[in-house]
């Protein structure tokens, strides 16, 4: 079984500062929202250009691995980087999602770095749960014991549901 996580997050080699340095020359966004804490780090800090977390929320709010440190949202913000609010119950700390939750994330950032400019939607939509087992035991690949807890995640389409319209 290969494991998603990184067993030592040993941040970047020198080869890594190389591949940094022509990502920035052909202008390609860095996306460091599965990456270890030390190694983004070090990413934010070799990169010219401004690093996105596309899915990831703050671990001041739920402390799950895959969520931002503070120190991590002042980096990402102080390079004029952005965050993508991540919709899913096991990152925003509930077992089922709400947009009260969504907020409480969006809310602990900006009161963090006091700014709403680095925050954006990320909602890492989910639409084949059934097929996330199989995925996982075909492909060899696993995650550390609750790390996936509940799939659940906002949907764009709930607001459709739950508005009503008048003529």
């Amino acid at each position: 079984m290969i494991l998603i996580l990184e067993k030592n997050d040993a941040g970047l080699s020198a080869f890594g500062y190389k591949v940094i340095e022509e990502m920035n020359r052909v202008g390609m966004l860095i996306d460091m929202s599965h990456g270890g804490i030390k190694t983004s780090l070090d990413v934010i800090e070799a990169s010219k250009d401004p690093v996105v977390f596309s899915h990831s929320n703050a671990q001041g709010v739920n402390p799950h691995v895959r969520n931002l440190t503070d120190e991590q949202i002042k980096a990402i913000a102080n390079k004029n980087g952005v965050i993508g609010i991540n919709g899913m119950g096991l990152i925003l700390g509930v077992e089922e999602p709400t947009a009260e939750k969504y907020i409480e994330h969006i809310n602990y950032i900006c009161n963090l770095v006091g700014s709403i400019d680095n925050i954006a939607i990320g909602l890492d939509l989910i639409y084949f749960n059934e097929m996330l087992p199989i995925f996982f035991e075909k492909s060899g690949l696993s995650y550390p014991k609750g790390y996936l807890g509940s799939m659940k995640g906002l949907q764009p389409e709930q607001n459709e549901r739950t508005t009503t319209r008048t003529n």
